[in-house]
């Protein structure tokens, strides 16, 4: 409920709002998806937040728009652990 708050609060400000997945083993919620500005997962963490294969770029780039299609903005997928 933190991040949510947090991120409405710099979104109704104009501030771009970045989100570290940072190893978290819990979903990112779909409220708070629309409201970030970035969300930036290592391959696990897309790979566990889609549900969906990484292994290639293609599926990268299939795993991120899935994201996007729940309403997140940006995703900068990143290749460390």
């Amino acid at each position: 409920h933190v991040n949510i708050a947090v991120a409405e609060a710099a979104a109704a400000v104009g501030v771009p709002v970045f989100q570290d997945v940072g190893g978290e083993e819990r979903p990112i919620s779909d409220e708070l998806l629309p409201k970030l500005t970035f969300l930036a997962p290592n391959l696990p963490e897309l790979q566990r937040l889609t549900g969906m294969p990484s292994g290639s770029e293609e599926e990268v780039v299939a795993a991120a728009r899935s994201l996007q299609d729940k309403g997140a903005n940006h995703i900068l997928v990143t290749r460390g652990a």
